[in-house]
């Protein structure tokens, strides 16, 4: 006899009134919502693909300016507070501390099964990166080139794979499948990716939910009896998507709306350069397993699955040039994005205040073109005051205020 759920409809609606009383940007909790789901369903459950099976693992970056948006509060949240070893059954393997491949290697050997009499694996090799902030784990770009052609290799949830290790040989790793939550600054990511990276593939997998911008303040944030019960109906319900097995199926007219969508978006697919918008298709449908599992253990995709997927991830698609900027910026790219932050959080500041907490990265002349091209990019306009002729710079862009309503409608 299954075990009923404690809390109705979506466990993802859940997820978000519990964290509603943090500052982090409802979008970040969302998407830690949506990595909590698929690192509990790990490899249990796949959508047949014909040649390959496809898994609902993602590896999903939170990107933003440091404090601004409490990107790291959001995912311990996710980890300390709902998969808790302590707490909830089957809690797949946490890997937070700075990761060598060697090390990442280990932990998967350590999470393979034991083959039975008839060489049977039945115990996935899971483990669930959480990394508040991304450069600590990967460490510099300048030697991380081997560990991250390792994760591009395992993102794929291969059902052998095998790596040579320099005092153990070759170690091999049976039904491996990795899920990634972390959080980064542009700085940082630009410090930590390789523009390698973009060509070689390991950038496009990745989920880049860039905010730059938080309408939620709380001087005193309160816990109480009732988050407390919410949580431990959450940990419960997260341990029972965790023993969901076995494909996912195609709802009443779900296939055929899928095949419509691609059809559609088959020429963007085929024809654009960019290596993630070809995963586009995929994406929609590792979040449409995920949104699915949130509301039962049927394992059916329905439309409304379909198109929160596609919501999400066209939504996603306008935070992934940002982040390709940033990683292939240049000293003059770097040089803008601090004077544009620094206005931006101003919102208007005079040439005088602003070139003093600049003296000591760039002179007047570089100032002048930073701001030239801020203004012509519609971000920064110029303002001159007719009797003291200082000029002034006001900020007229537009902050990205994302909400999970933005991305998913009503959440089923």
């Amino acid at each position: 006899m299954s075990i009923p759920r404690k809390l109705e409809g979506s466990w993802l609606k859940h997820y978000l009134d519990f964290t509603k009383g943090m500052e982090s940007p409802e979008i970040f909790h969302f998407w830690v919502g949506i990595s909590l789901i698929a690192t509990a369903l790990g490899r249990n459950v796949f959508l047949d693909r014909g040649y390959f099976k496809l898994y609902p693992n993602m590896f999903i970056i939170l990107l933003a300016e440091s404090e601004e948006c409490a990107k790291s509060t959001a995912i311990k949240t996710g980890v300390n507070k709902i998969m808790r070893a302590d707490e909830m059954e089957g809690c797949p393997m946490i890997f937070a501390q700075k990761a060598t491949p060697q090390a990442l290697v280990e932990t998967l050997v350590d999470e393979t099964g034991t083959p039975d009499a008839d060489m049977i694996i039945d115990k996935n090799a899971e483990v669930y990166i959480a990394a508040s902030e991304l450069a600590v784990f990967l460490g510099k770009k300048e030697k991380n080139s081997e560990l991250l052609t390792m994760l591009t290799d395992l993102y794929d949830c291969p059902d052998k794979w095998a790596y040579k290790t320099r005092y153990k040989g070759w170690e091999q790793v049976v039904n491996a499948c990795l899920n990634v939550i972390a959080g980064t600054t542009p700085k940082w990511l630009k410090d930590t990716i390789p523009r390698d990276a973009i060509a070689g593939g390991f950038v496009s997998r990745l989920v880049f939910i860039y905010v730059n911008h938080t309408d939620r303040q709380f001087a005193h944030p309160v816990y109480t009896d009732v988050e407390e019960k919410l949580r431990l109906k959450l940990v419960h319900d997260l341990s029972l998507i965790r023993r969901i097995k076995g494909p996912f199926k195609w709802g009443q007219g779900s296939k055929e709306w899928y095949t419509i969508w691609y059809a559609d978006n088959a020429r963007k697919l085929r024809k654009s350069p960019d290596l993630y918008v070809r995963r586009k298709k995929d994406l929609v449908l590792k979040l449409a397993m995920c949104v699915s599992a949130s509301k039962s253990s049927d394992k059916i995709i329905t439309i409304n699955d379909l198109r929160t997927g596609v919501n999400a991830v066209n939504k996603v698609e306008e935070y992934l040039p940002v982040a390709i900027a940033l990683i292939s910026s240049t000293t003059m790219g770097d040089d803008t994005r601090k004077v544009l932050e620094i206005i931006r959080r101003d919102l208007k500041i005079e040439h005088s205040s602003l070139l003093r907490r600049l003296w000591h990265v760039l002179d007047a002349k570089r100032l002048a073109e930073v701001i030239l091209t801020l203004e012509e990019a519609g971000l920064v306009e110029v303002e001159l005051d007719s009797e003291s002729h200082k000029k002034s710079y006001n900020y007229i862009g537009k902050d990205r205020k994302v909400s999970s309503a933005d991305l998913m409608g009503t959440i089923p």
